[in-house]
């Protein structure tokens, strides 16, 4: 073209009758608009017709395996329609109905076809093949419908409600708020660490049977390593590797906020509480997404203690031991340590309990009260010294956490418990003195 300048010239995206990703394929009736999100996983211009779902969702025995769900929202509770043994001796909590893969009514094909309306997100899963498995999914994709093509860059929109709104984009990234940290002895495989990230973090069921919905291939289980993967993806987005070498891990740990976001905004405000060891390292990812992409709903996220919208673990097990605390009676640790209750001198002590915001009663002043070494702050420290980092410690809005894993790092003595990953350890102890506390503390902080 010459002459006077043109304007932009709109993107014509590819057509495709077939999706494939993660070892999961939609089949369509005809060839739609497609592409991928910022990372990586598929949209697709609709409504589209899907003609087959591979692997198949099949009945074997009594058993339901690989099932779909569409918008899955915390709002169901347990009942999920990927599986009918999940949760094993648990269960059951399925919903045949739910798995839009039906194969209680005839398989799909042309002649008994799924639509999916635009602004859908298709979550389509594999099972574990042994019933009652933990967890009980091998994987999961989300293919993701929208009513026209997002500009390229875009982030998916949540996988939980309804609410498929185009908000945000890689270009609006900031970029400048992560620090170029020099690597520690024992830094992680930057690729490696990507990948903890790759696939989606399935998370709409509350609480801890969430765990066997956690799909095998794309998460872990257990808080406590979903809270170190956390930790890990946060510290790594701050040591001095160039923009471009970050770009991939950022976009997918921002994905991933965005993500946690959805599920607390569609009615899984109370997904994440106190509970040991199950549901902490949701906040950092929703938090952090909001600092990045300068959103005031993820920033604000507030205080996770049973005073805000959204209950978030850590924030619900830490506390300031107060006068109510002191004269309150405890129950014994059912597991096995002895019961001590606080003192007089301990009032203002940044402290742990295991659901302290939702029973304070359960609170155990020992050091050996159960989870406290195991399973909580042991995972926590790399988030925590992320949020130092970025001074976004006003922002979390919950100065007991700090304090506590401040306090926590300094006395646990036992190699392995005091941080439950030795990256995380070694980039506390080389940079966690760096940061001091814009705030007065309830402690004097002492670092090894």
């Amino acid at each position: 073209m010459t002459g006077a300048a043109a304007g932009p010239i709109a993107r014509v995206p590819p057509v495709a009758a077939e999706i494939s990703q993660f070892g999961i394929t939609w089949t369509f009736d005809d060839s739609y608009p497609y592409g991928q999100f910022a990372n990586g996983d598929f949209w697709v211009a609709g409504p589209v017709t899907i003609i087959q779902i591979s692997p198949a969702s099949i009945i074997s025995g009594t058993r339901t395996l690989h099932g779909s769900m569409i918008n899955p929202s915390p709002r169901s509770g347990q009942i999920q329609g990927y599986d009918s043994a999940m949760y094993g001796d648990f269960g059951p909590y399925f919903d045949a109905a739910l798995n839009v893969a039906r194969p209680n009514q005839q398989d799909l094909s042309a002649l008994n076809p799924l639509l999916v309306p635009a602004n859908s997100s298709l979550v389509s899963s594999i099972s574990v093949p042994q019933a009652g498995a933990l967890p009980q999914l091998q994987t999961a994709a989300i293919l993701t419908v929208l009513p026209a093509p997002p500009p390229a860059g875009s982030f998916r929109p949540a996988y939980s409600g309804n609410d498929k709104t185009i908000r945000f984009n890689r270009s609006q990234l900031n970029h400048a708020l992560l620090s170029r940290l020099p690597p520690v002895s024992g830094t992680p495989d930057l690729a490696a660490v990507e990948r903890l990230f790759e696939r989606p973090w399935l998370d709409h069921v509350p609480n801890w049977p969430a765990r066997f919905l956690h799909p095998l291939d794309n998460m872990p289980d257990y808080g406590r390593e979903m809270s170190t993967q956390v930790g890990i993806g946060a510290l790594m987005l701050h040591l001095n590797f160039s923009d471009a070498a970050k770009e991939t891990l950022l976009v997918r740990f921002v994905q991933l906020g965005i993500d946690l976001y959805g599920v607390a905004q569609d009615g899984g405000n109370h997904n994440w509480p106190p509970a040991g060891g199950q549901t902490s390292g949701r906040k950092w990812p929703i938090l952090f997404a909001g600092l990045l992409l300068n959103d005031a709903a993820m920033r604000g996220i507030g205080p996770g203690n049973g005073t805000g919208a959204v209950e978030f673990s850590e924030d619900g097990q830490t506390f300031f031991v107060t006068q109510a605390d002191i004269e309150r009676s405890h129950a014994p640790d059912t597991r096995g340590c002895y019961a001590e209750e606080y003192t007089q001198a301990d009032l203002g002590l940044a402290e742990w309990g295991i659901s302290h915001s939702t029973e304070p009663a359960g609170d155990n002043r020992p050091w050996c009260a159960a989870y406290r070494q195991c399973c909580t702050a042991t995972a926590w420290a790399g988030f925590v010294l992320a949020a130092h980092i970025m001074n976004a410690t006003d922002d979390w809005q919950h100065d007991a956490l700090f304090d506590y894993q401040d306090r926590y790092m300094a006395t646990e003595p036992h190699e392995g418990y005091r941080c439950w990953d030795p990256f995380t350890e070694a980039m506390w102890d080389a940079y966690r003195g760096h940061y001091p506390n814009q705030r007065s503390l309830h402690l004097p902080l002492v670092l090894r």
